[in-house]
């Protein structure tokens, strides 16, 4: 009888050695995927260069669809006044697309998209607000005045 003691008691610091160790893997665990986390959240600061695009969204202005060239002008006022740099403005702005903008936003390459010159000139080119519309919008005007008068 004492044998059957014994042998349950060795069973039981068994038992209780084996769950101590499962508690100090899966503590161990955390800490790596915490770990893991945080090294993930360093390389993404150093990837955007410090800066928060989270943080400054917020002050990206509403897009408009019938004032783009508007939503353009004031996005760079704000751009120019917080300092955003410039490399991030194309993060910042497409955030707030809408409509016709975010199929021309979502249709540039990679690499397009990254640049906000070639992202403002797409989306202008799609809302016809380049220099050539603007010139035959002008020459259509003034032939209008010109059969009137």
């Amino acid at each position: 009888m004492n044998k059957e003691i014994r042998l349950k008691e060795m069973e039981r610091e068994m038992q209780k050695e084996k769950e101590e160790r499962e508690m100090q893997k899966e503590k161990e665990e955390r800490e790596m995927q915490k770990e893991k986390e945080e090294r993930e959240m360093q390389k993404e600061k150093r990837d955007t260069g410090g800066f928060d695009v989270s943080k400054h969204v917020k002050f990206v202005p509403k897009f408009q669809e019938d004032n783009v060239e508007k939503f353009f002008n004031h996005f760079e006022k704000l751009g120019e006044q917080l300092k955003w740099p410039r490399d991030k403005w194309s993060i910042l702005i497409q955030s707030n697309f809408t409509g016709k903008a975010q199929e021309v936003y979502s249709a540039l390459s990679i690499e397009d998209s990254m640049d906000y010159d070639k992202v403002k000139k797409a989306i202008l080119q799609a809302y016809e607000l380049v220099p050539e519309a603007y010139r035959q919008n002008l020459e259509s005007i003034v032939r209008r005045i010109h059969k009137h008068t």
